[in-house]
Order: structure tokens, then sequence, then C-alpha cells
């Protein structure tokens, strides 16, 4: 039989436990905390890879001319207790990979990390200038009342076609979508038809707009950042991301002759790691090439690698649209 039959049952238990804590906090039974500045939330139903930190990291090339940002992530498998702030001396074990990596771009930025979003928001409140929060993966972190959500989807795993925990991947059921102030349909082919677009419009139903939007790889890049104009014959290509399907296919496009290693998502390399991938790279001749995140996790591995950098491109020209509601919805904030 099935696994995700066997463990349906469970599934419906979560689901209802789920449920009836949305409508605590619906109804006003279990306490929201608001803050008197912008909070932008952006989170998922569907767990991982649906590319929540390139949006994020578009948001601040929007904002970032008008506005002083701020980000508040709780520093997902880091290895420190409570609050954090990032510092020039932080490490993906201090902060988190995620946080980690959109420090190293934007290190003027300041980044708080704690489980408890509300202390971080606090923290940047009372000891920073920055007049707009964005919340990193708060959809279900209903104890902070964000001023305005976006909700990420993934192109390729539809949250119609699938359960919540244990058997899917939901992290709760997909009626939570109507919490969303605005939805992106990430990591769809460049060249999406109207018609499908429109499909997809159907399917999900909601009354808030819907956007579309893709992955675009950059050129490759050494550890330092710095463009890497290499001639490769032989890949290793190693990923511990959600879905890393299309990072390998991008790097077999580049170099044909590619070995891949997945890793689960956010995974923490250890000696024996670095010591397999080094004996691959020495033994079979071929260069390590990774992803974005998964080159904040090898930093201090004494690999040389290159890693691909990526951004997100909103689809069917609207991306002046959609620049315009995440500014008019900080603007309504702060009036």
């Amino acid at each position: 039989m099935n696994s995700r039959l066997i463990l349906l049952p469970f599934s419906l238990i979560y689901s209802g436990i789920v449920a009836l804590r949305n409508w605590l906090y619906n109804h006003n039974i279990l306490h929201s905390t608001t803050f008197d500045i912008p909070v932008i939330c952006v989170g998922n139903i569907t767990v991982g890879g649906t590319g929540k930190t390139p949006f994020i990291e578009y948001i601040l090339r929007t904002l970032e001319s008008s506005n002083t940002p701020a980000i508040v992530s709780r520093g997902y498998r880091r290895k420190t207790k409570g609050l954090v702030i990032a510092a020039k001396d932080s490490t993906t074990q201090d902060i988190g990979d995620e946080p980690f990596q959109m420090h190293n771009k934007f290190p003027n930025i300041p980044i708080a990390v704690d489980g408890n979003r509300n202390k971080a928001i606090k923290w940047i409140k009372d000891n920073t200038s920055c007049n707009v929060v964005l919340m990193d993966d708060g959809f279900q972190h209903r104890s902070t009342k964000a001023s305005f959500y976006v909700l990420m989807t993934d192109y390729a795993r539809p949250m119609w076609s699938d359960w919540t925990f244990p058997s899917g991947n939901l992290r709760e059921p997909w009626h939570g979508r109507h919490r969303a102030d605005i939805i992106i349909v990430n990591k769809c082919p460049e060249n999406l038809s109207e018609k499908e677009r429109d499909d997809i419009k159907k399917r999900l139903n909601v009354s808030c707009p819907i956007y579309f939007a893709s992955i675009t790889y950059g050129e490759l890049r050494r550890h330092d950042a710095t463009v890497a104009n290499e001639d490769i014959d032989k890949a290793l290509a190693i990923a511990g991301i959600g879905r890393p399907a299309p990072f390998f296919e991008e790097v077999k496009r580049r170099v044909k002759d590619t070995q891949c290693i997945e890793y689960a998502d956010h995974h923490n390399f250890s000696a024996d790691d670095f010591n397999n991938i080094s004996s691959v790279m020495v033994n079979d001749g071929r260069r390590l090439i990774t992803t974005e995140k998964d080159a904040t996790r090898l930093a201090n591995s004494g690999l040389d690698y290159l890693f691909i950098p990526i951004e997100l491109k909103i689809l069917f020209g609207q991306g002046k649209e959609l620049n315009k509601i995440i500014n008019d919805a900080v603007e309504a904030k702060t009036k």
C-alpha cells in the first residue's frame, strides 16, 4: 500500500489541529502582535524550495532606493539560540544559511534571527532606523500579525494536488492561501503560456493578485563572488536545497559530463561529507559546482568550489505592477 495513504489519517488529524489554531487566531481568541511599522511576510504553505529567499532579495532591491528595510528570520538550522544579530564575523552556524546568504549580498541591511519573530522585530524597531521589516518564512507564525502577506508557491508542486503532513508536503490546509495579499507562483518555465497561467489562476481561486515568476541563473562565481571564466570538462554538482532538479539541469546544460549529489534541504555538511566530495573531485578530475545557498555552508570547508547565483524574474511584463503593490503596501502602513 502507498505509504502516503497509510499516513493519511494522521494528516487529517494534523489538518484539524492546524485549522482549529487558525480559527482561534482569525477570531482573536489567540492574540497576534501588531507593529506600527510595515511588516511584509514572505512565506509558503508547501514546505521547502518555493524560492522565498530570492523573492526577499527582489523586494530588497525594490525598496532600497526609497526605504530602509530590515530582515527578520528564525535562522533555520543554526547552532545558536535566542536573538542573534548578523555581524561581519557571523557564520551560517550563527544565523542560518539563508540569512547568511542575504547578509553577504546586502551587508548594510540589519538582519535579526530569532524563533520569536516579535522579539526580533522589536529589536529592529528599538535599535535601528529601519522603516520596514521583511519577515522570512512567517506565514504560519500567527503570533506576529504582518501588515502584508506574500505567499510563495512552486509551479511544479501545486497546492491543490497535495496533502498536509505527514502524508504530503503542506504545512497547513491549502485554504490558508486566502490569508495572502498576493501569491507568487515561482519557478515557472520562462515560456509559460497565457493559457496555463489562466488555468493556474482558476485552480488557485483567490481574490488577491497572482503573479508568475521564473528563476534565472547567473554566471559561475568563485567563493569570493568574482566571475569565474573557466572552461570545465567535468563537473560535480552538489545541492542541499528543496527540489534541486532545476539546478542540476542547469549545471548539465553548461557541463555535459556532470555527476550530481543531492543532500537534504539545509543539510549541515560534515567532515566526512567534505572528504567524500574531495575524493570525487580528485579521483574523477571534476570541478565542484554548487548552489548559492550551499556555498554559504562550504565557505570554511577548504574545498575549491564555484557557485551559480540566482535571481527571480517576474513574467508577463508585470514587474512594475508588482513593485507598485509592494511600495504601496509600505506607504499605506507608514501614513
